[in-house]
């Protein structure tokens, strides 16, 4: 929906062959399929997403943007060393939808990074070596979190390239497109891609629904920027 919405906004053509759909369409039902998911989460990281869309556009700075990026890593290192417990997060969520408030618990990942900080760097690997279990072979921790499975089977090397992959081809569009072209038609889809990236990176925080759709989208926009990089040279 967000992508859809960078094509309307700056009136991006969007084209498959010799078809030409109906963005303002597309756009009407990727919205109105989010909201009736009723998926909290993902309304308020799509509304985030929006927000520095048009912050970044209209106060011509590449600084919400960063910030976007900053917030999976901040919140990655500040849980794995057990700076911040949630606690404070767990009761603002809960003045709103208690039912979400308990599913983002973070007890569980207290225990899971304890298990994993004992096989750091590269993890404990597969076959479930990573989970806690009681000595019946009972699971006792659920792994709810993207990051923190990523950490207990791969360590920090694993992590930090699933990480890496994703933000990227954000941080290479924050470096070659100056803010005031993010809305251009010419550069709006990417930008909207851009932005994608980073707030499925802030999902992958609290869920561990893998999709490789993100990762596609994230080298299709490197190879596009490296050929108009190669492009601009030869001319």
């Amino acid at each position: 929906a967000l992508i859809a919405w960078c094509f309307w906004v700056s009136r991006a053509k969007m084209s498959f062959r010799n078809w030409t759909p109906p963005v303002l369409a597309i756009l009407a039902i990727l919205g109105l399929t989010a909201l009736v998911g009723k998926g909290m989460g993902a309304i308020i990281l799509a509304f985030g997403g929006f927000c520095v869309l048009v912050a970044t556009r209209y106060l011509n700075t590449r600084v919400f943007m960063i910030a976007l990026l900053l917030v999976a890593p901040m919140f990655v290192v500040t849980r794995a060393h057990n700076v911040w417990n949630g606690a404070t997060a767990i009761e603002l969520i809960e003045k709103v939808n208690p039912d979400r408030a308990w599913s983002l618990q973070f007890e569980n990942d207290s225990v899971l990074v304890r298990k994993a900080k004992q096989q750091p760097a590269f993890g404990w690997g597969g076959d479930g070596r990573n989970l806690v279990k009681s000595q019946d072979g009972t699971r006792t921790a659920i792994t709810d979190g993207m990051w923190i499975l990523l950490f207990g089977k791969f360590g920090y090397a694993g992590l930090a390239g699933f990480m890496l992959a994703l933000a990227m081809p954000t941080i290479l569009f924050v470096k070659r497109y100056p803010p005031r072209m993010w809305l251009t038609p010419s550069v709006a889809p990417a930008a909207g891609i851009a932005t994608v990236l980073a707030i499925y990176q802030i999902d992958c925080l609290f869920n561990a629904m893998e999709n490789p759709l993100f990762f596609l989208l994230g080298g299709g926009m490197c190879s596009a920027m490296t050929a108009t990089m190669l492009v601009a040279r030869k001319k």
